[in-house]
């Protein structure tokens, strides 16, 4: 199991936003779970911007779409 958080730079400072929405290379991630056998991630981001449903629907659409590309 894995969990997931994403940040980003706003005004010079880390923020927390929804997964594949920051500064992470979620291609080495991805690779990293898919070689070590990783079954199950989670999204985790304790902060919000916007509608906090929004976001973690926004993580699970990029989660989604990332494990049906490779």
């Amino acid at each position: 199991m894995v969990h997931f958080k994403d940040m980003a730079i706003s005004e010079g400072h880390e923020i927390l936003v929804p997964v594949g929405q920051g500064i992470l290379n979620w291609d080495s991630i991805f690779g990293a779970c898919l070689e070590t056998g990783v079954e199950y991630c989670f999204a985790e981001q304790e902060q919000w911007q916007k509608d906090p449903f929004e976001c973690l629907g926004e993580s699970y659409d990029f989660i989604v779409k990332k494990i049906g590309s490779m």
